[in-house]
């Protein structure tokens, strides 16, 4: 087995972008990672996205962008 590398960039409208890597011991296992990553970036989208509870319906809401992610796996 060769070591994978997990490298992550969230990237976040008006932040710079934060980055990251996690070694794992096979790519099965970076790739089940990045998938969860993945999702985790999808429905933090979504949710940036949605109207706030109890904002008034004639109110102007401009969310800004959706954060957004990469993430790949390279063997070492």
């Amino acid at each position: 087995m060769s070591a994978t590398v997990l490298l992550v960039t969230w990237m976040v409208f008006n932040q710079p972008p934060s980055s990251y890597q996690v070694e794992f011991s096979s790519m099965q296992a970076c790739e089940a990672a990045r998938d969860y990553i993945l999702k985790d970036g999808q429905l933090l989208a979504a949710e940036s996205q949605r109207k706030p509870a109890g904002l008034a319906a004639n109110a102007i809401y401009n969310p800004g962008p959706p954060p957004r992610v990469t993430a790949i796996c390279a063997q070492k």
